[in-house]
């Protein structure tokens, strides 16, 4: 339904064009057509349908929305760049991204503010219209998001407590570790790599404030995933009381190359 409304808005102010010539909601279309983007890629303050419908959608789903789902939109949203109102757009992603995975025990609630706080850096790399480096930060994004969502759908499970009652294999958790602390941008792994790459480009074509809010965000962005890991470096469990499937042995050739890539690219940007 959310899809289907932004899309119907998009037509709206496409159509607008073609039937009134001077009206001041004519000069409203680029923003009405922004928000209707937002709206498809689940970007605050349009998100309300995100969480709910992360919430219910089984993990192959999850991947679909958190990466595919926002290709179309993003790419759209790069010609609309020069909108004052897209600052505004990242500030709020910026602050309920960061806000709202504080107080969640859901994994997939902490994914879908991960994701939110991900999209105002990948916003405010569109308001500089810089699209190779969009294209790097969202290949970076997703070969991420998609790892750590099929290790938790290995591992069959869906809050932070459940970690405490899984046996994690020493290969599977250091896989999950680092990746989940590439996605919160911690240095030297590929997340901050992009993030670094990124900063500079918004530094010197947008205000300063969007790069200290979108800093401030990530940080306390990364107390969150820090919250996921926890339990795997405490806990002293020897059997696992939840059932974890065992994929195919071939399937574990991509953790691998991400986790590679994780180590390798930084080292080859710097």
């Amino acid at each position: 339904m959310a899809q289907a409304i932004a899309s119907l808005i998009i037509i709206f102010a496409r159509l607008i064009d073609r039937v009134i010539i001077y009206t001041t909601l004519l000069e409203s279309r680029n923003e009405i057509i922004l928000i209707s983007l937002c709206i498809k890629a689940g970007i605050a303050p349009f998100h309300f349908w995100f969480p709910q419908v992360i919430k219910i959608a089984d993990w192959g789903q999850c991947g679909i929305i958190l990466t595919w789902q926002k290709i179309a939109p993003f790419s759209l949203i790069l010609s609309l760049s020069r909108l004052i109102s897209v600052y505004f757009i990242i500030i709020a992603s910026a602050i309920v991204g960061m806000l709202g995975g504080l107080n969640q025990i859901s994994i997939k609630n902490i994914l879908t503010y991960s994701s939110i706080t991900h999209s105002a850096w990948m916003l405010a790399i569109c308001s500089v219209a810089q699209l190779n480096t969009w294209l790097l930060y969202f290949i970076v994004y997703c070969r991420i998001s998609l790892i750590v969502v099929f290790m938790r759908y290995s591992l069959n499970i869906f809050i932070v407590k459940q970690i405490f009652f899984i046996k994690f294999n020493k290969t599977r958790q250091i896989r999950l570790i680092l990746c989940i602390l590439s996605m919160g941008g911690l240095p030297p792994f590929l997340g901050f790599t992009v993030k670094l790459i990124a900063l500079q480009s918004i530094i010197f074509l947008a205000p300063l404030r969007i790069a200290l809010i979108l800093i401030t965000a990530s940080l306390v962005s990364l107390y969150y995933y820090l919250r996921l890991i926890y339990p795997m470096l405490i806990k002293k469990t020897s059997v696992s009381i939840i059932y974890t499937r065992e994929p195919a042995k071939s399937i574990y050739i991509i953790p691998s190359l991400i986790i590679f890539g994780n180590l390798l690219s930084p080292m080859i940007v710097f």
